[in-house]
């Protein structure tokens, strides 16, 4: 027989409330111990439990599990002779309606209103020469069912039908009892009943059971997923992930700040809502990613290829995409404020609605196919092909990072320029007639010869830095 074990009283207080603290459901516990829901049912209510899972139980609760068990041994069983004179002690026969003595009741524990069947195989005969001797083995076979019924603790534990010729019960009763049963034979803690030798355990199932144990089984591959996708997220913050292949990883909500992913392979991974703040993904392969909703500020995606990766609605700010593969790239909604996007590459990239305020542009690659908003691609035509003499008349360039821009000439009456990044920008001889240059940055403009400026306006631009006298600005780049 093999060895089991039971909780004691103290030990019960102690394990229930570290699955309090924990948070868990006892569903939930079963998958982390892996083990059926009945194992843990049982655990909880003091029943004996095969050691190796009592111990596993323990430790996922974090509970040394000497401290928590009642250790049993012994036989579950005794031979037929000895139970067929305590056969009255077991049943009551009246009117062909067995009831059983002295039933286990708990009026603590909360039964399962789930019933399932099994079918138990015995190594007997169950034939007869008259009517007599036919209810005599009857008996038995009620007297065995009331051994099980002790046995499992389960009251319920009916019999549904016999078969004759090898005796074949099939029993119905509660899920808890009849899984019982089940583990008990095949730990092989149950091998004969009431000196009869078990041979076999057959669970029937019918549509309900069947969508039960379908949902069981969903439950159960849910917390596997959570469980792996917990190790996961703890090896890449831990060991790092240079170079790994995380290609189709499911780490949608990942807490993944700062982690190094250099280098590492997140094809068609699935990073919707990831944390990924300072993280460094420099050369990471992402192509088709799905990044929605991904907090990616400050991030270091330098050389990253990102081509049809999904970014709607990303948190890029601050992330240094330069020279990142953002071809056929989805980014609408994206808040890509303050990122450098100098020499990424932005063919067929879907950019409308994306917040592009103070990010660099320069040497970034766009074409026709470039779905991005009026604004932002008059923005990367001044940065990248220089705006010489042209009209910008009215023109909405507000929060434009138009670092070391050629605006030499320009028509910029009525432009907004507010907020916007003009350091080491030529505004020589342009017109700023009404623009608007409240907050803009212009240390190291050179606004020589410019026109439209109050004495105001360009005492105030000096002192923040403007460039009206003959020497030249400043044009170091980034």
């Amino acid at each position: 027989m093999g060895r089991s074990c039971r909780a004691s009283t103290n030990g019960l207080e102690k394990a229930k409330q570290a699955l309090k603290i924990k948070g868990w459901t006892q569903e939930y516990l079963a998958g982390f111990a892996k083990c059926s829901r009945p194992v843990v049912i049982n655990f909880f209510a003091r029943r004996p439990v095969d050691q190796n899972k009592f111990q596993t139980i323990c430790h996922e609760l974090g509970l040394e599990w000497g401290d928590v068990a009642e250790l049993e041994t012994g036989q579950l069983s005794a031979n037929m002779n000895a139970a067929q004179n305590n056969t009255n002690e077991i049943i009551q026969e009246s009117s062909g309606i067995t009831q059983l003595l002295n039933p286990p009741v708990s009026t603590t524990e909360e039964k399962s209103t789930r019933t399932r069947k099994a079918m138990i195989v015995l190594s007997a005969k169950l034939t007869a020469d008259n009517q007599a001797q036919l209810q005599d083995k009857k008996i038995e076979v009620e007297a065995i069912v009331a051994h099980l019924r002790q046995l499992v603790g389960d009251v319920t534990l009916t019999i549904k039908d016999i078969e004759e010729g090898s005796i074949k019960i099939t029993l119905e009763g509660s899920s808890e009892g009849i899984e019982r049963l089940r583990e008990l034979f095949e730990s092989g803690e149950l091998t004969e009943a009431l000196g009869i030798p078990l041979e076999d355990i057959q669970l029937l199932t019918d549509d309900v059971t069947q969508k039960n144990d379908d949902k069981t089984r969903l439950v159960r591959e849910k917390y596997r997923l959570v469980r792996e996708k917990y190790r996961l997220v703890k090896e890449i913050l831990v060991q790092g992930a240079i170079g790994r292949d995380l290609s189709r990883a499911d780490l949608r909500g990942a807490d993944l700040r700062g982690a190094d992913l250099r280098g590492a392979d997140l094809i068609y991974a699935d990073l919707r809502g990831a944390d990924l703040i300072y993280a460094d993904l420099s050369n990471a392969d992402l192509r088709g990613a799905d990044l929605r909703y991904a907090n990616l500020s400050g991030a270091n995606l330098s050389d990253a290829n990102l081509r049809i990766a999904d970014l709607r609605i990303a948190d890029l700010s601050n992330a240094d995409l330069s020279n990142a593969d953002l071809s056929n790239a989805d980014l609408s909604n994206a808040d890509l404020s303050n990122a450098d996007l100098s020499n990424a590459d932005l063919i067929g990239a879907y950019l409308i609605d994306a917040d592009l305020s103070s990010t660099n542009l320069s040497g970034a690659n766009i074409n026709e196919k470039t779905q991005i908003d009026s604004k932002w691609r008059l923005v990367w035509e001044i940065v990248n092909q220089g705006a010489k003499g042209r009209d910008l008349s009215n023109a909405d360039l507000s929060d434009a990072d138009l670092s070391d821009a050629d605006l030499s000439d320009a028509d910029l009456s009525r432009a907004n320029l507010s907020r916007a990044n003009l350091s080491r920008a030529n505004l020589s001889r342009a017109n700023l007639s009404s623009a608007d240059l409240k907050n803009a940055i212009v240390a190291n403009a050179l606004f020589k010869g410019s026109t439209g400026l109050t004495k105001d306006m360009r005492h105030d631009l000096e002192k923040r830095g403007a460039i009206f006298g003959d020497r030249p600005p400043v044009l170091s780049r980034r």
